[in-house]
This record gives C-alpha cells, structure tokens and sequence, in this order.
C-alpha cells in the first residue's frame, strides 16, 4: 500500500529519497552565510535549484565540478534569498483557521471559509422533532444552522453543528472525489477499482493492493487544487511504486506545481483534520 502522508515535508527528505550522494555546503554572501544542500545523480543532464523559506536544494550532474556548483549559487544568490523570503512571507498566510463551531465563527469547504449563521428553533412548538428540525444548509456564502432553543449556546450546541457540518461534507466528499477521481484516471491511464472516503489517520490518501483508493474526507475543506494534487499522487502510484526519481517526475508532469500543494498543506493541513 502507498499513501500520501499528513506530516510536515522537507526538500531535503524528499531528495535523498532519490539520491544517496547529498552533501552540505555554505555560500558566503556578505555578513549571511547561506546553506544549501547538492545532491548528484546520473540521471541529470542540467543543473536546478529548488528554493524554500529554510531549504535550499541544488540538483546536479554527477559529475558537475563543485567549483561550477559555487559559481552557479554565486550567480543566483540574489533570486535564491528574493525567492526565500516571498515563500517565508506567505507561509505565515494560514488560510484554514481552526474551526470552533460556534455563531460567527467559520468553517471551510473548498479553501473558502463560510461564517456560521444560527437559527434558533422554538423546542417548545409542537412536532418540533430534534431530529427533523437540527439542519444545516449552505446558501449565500453562509452555512446556515437551524438550532433547538433547548442546546443552543451550549456545548451540546458546538457538537450538534459539528455534526450537521460533518454529515454535509461526508455527502459533498462523495461526490466531488470520485467525479475527480472518474476524470484524472483518464487523463493519467489508470482504472482505480473503487473510491472509498473515510477520515483517514496521519494521511491524506493511500491505495490498497486491490487498486482501491482512499481519500481523508477532511480534503474537502482544502482548494480544488490540494485535492486535484492528493488524487493526482495517489494515481501516479498505480504506474510507480515508491517515491522514487521517476515517481516525482511522472507526478510533476501531471502536477507541475506540486511543491507549492505540498506546503501549503505543510501550513493548513493540520487545520483541515479538527
């Protein structure tokens, strides 16, 4: 089984996964010194650098010259550290704030965070079932909450609309995912033998030996594109197994902006599981 797991990523994990020939240097510009990471492989015709808020990664031939690798960071230093401080700036954007289920507070769905609305029932009317009459809707920007007298403002009240919330997004997931899954399949050539969305445990999705893939139904409060990236991943492993050098670049062809999904999930992923 394969799975994309929910725990912080770092450049340098992702890496050495492919290549075991990584060393440590620094570059000295100015007062700041600045550490970056080579790693080499026979695989590389041309030279890269991958830029993070506190990573950065150049990838090169195997037999590239260090003198070459030093005057290439020479040459880009002023993007790398540009580059570093745009990524550092926004990742302190949290766009999923920790959802605490009361009025005026939010809740997402689809990246967006909708305000909750309550309407208070009257629970002494009569054939005002409990059951019939807690409900939820999602209209004009708002998720709408229709609420007993009797709970609201309790904490009976915060897991009454936690629990409309989660039944809503459950039936949201169902569809949505497995729309996205019939659509990327093609685009990728692979056939998934079934869809199943659960709330998974210290990962976003995994597949089974049987071709089953499993989606985390709490990646409906993500953007479309976070949740196109984990289907997309997921996909990818029907034609590689591991995370090895031809895995990342079968997914990049699918997901060139990869990265980015992963960090920001890095940043709001913890968020999306309350």
């Amino acid at each position: 089984m394969t799975s994309v797991s929910n725990q912080n990523s770092s450049l340098v994990k992702l890496f050495s996964k492919n290549s075991k020939d990584v060393s440590k240097h620094e570059y000295v510009h100015g007062k700041k010194r600045v550490e970056y990471f080579v790693f080499r492989t026979w695989r590389r015709k041309t030279s890269e650098i991958i830029v993070d808020s506190n990573e950065i990664v150049v990838r090169v031939p195997y037999s590239k010259p260090y003198a070459e690798i030093e005057s290439l960071m020479r040459e880009k230093i002023s993007w790398i550290l540009m580059k570093q401080k745009e990524i550092s700036d926004s990742e302190k954007k949290i766009e999923i704030p920790q959802p605490v289920y009361t009025k005026d507070s939010t809740l997402p769905y689809l990246g967006k965070n909708y305000k909750i609305q309550l309407k208070i029932l009257d629970s002494q009317k009569e054939n005002n079932d409990k059951e019939e009459k807690n409900s939820m809707i999602h209209k004009n920007e708002v998720f709408l909450f229709n609420i007993q007298s009797s709970i609201q403002g309790s904490q009976e009240s915060k897991g009454e609309i936690k629990k409309l919330y989660e039944k809503w997004i459950y039936h949201k997931a169902n569809i949505i995912f497995k729309e996205k899954v019939h659509i990327l399949s093609k685009v990728i050539g692979v056939k998934p033998n079934k869809v199943v969305i659960k709330n998974l445990i210290n990962r976003w999705a995994s597949i089974t030996k049987n071709n089953e893939i499993n989606l985390n139904i709490n990646l409906i409060k993500a953007p479309p594109e976070i949740i196109d990236y984990i289907i997309i991943h997921e996909l990818c492993h029907f034609k590689t197994e591991g995370h090895s050098y031809n895995f990342w670049n079968l997914l990049g062809r699918y997901c060139p902006d990869y990265r980015k999904f992963i960090k920001w999930l890095d940043i709001n992923g913890k968020n999306l599981l309350t």
